[in-house]
């Protein structure tokens, strides 16, 4: 991370991991957009 802001980054802490399985739409989503980017930034 030295020269690029990662400004879309997000936290998520749960104290029981089995709650992460309540974040799965999350997840998904965040995967999706992830993939949308490949299309939009050429390295």
């Amino acid at each position: 991370m030295n020269r690029y802001t990662m400004k879309e980054w997000v936290f998520i802490a749960r104290k029981n991991p089995a709650d992460y399985f309540n974040d799965l739409p999350l997840f998904e989503e965040s995967i999706g957009f992830v993939k949308s980017l490949k299309n939009k930034i050429n390295y």
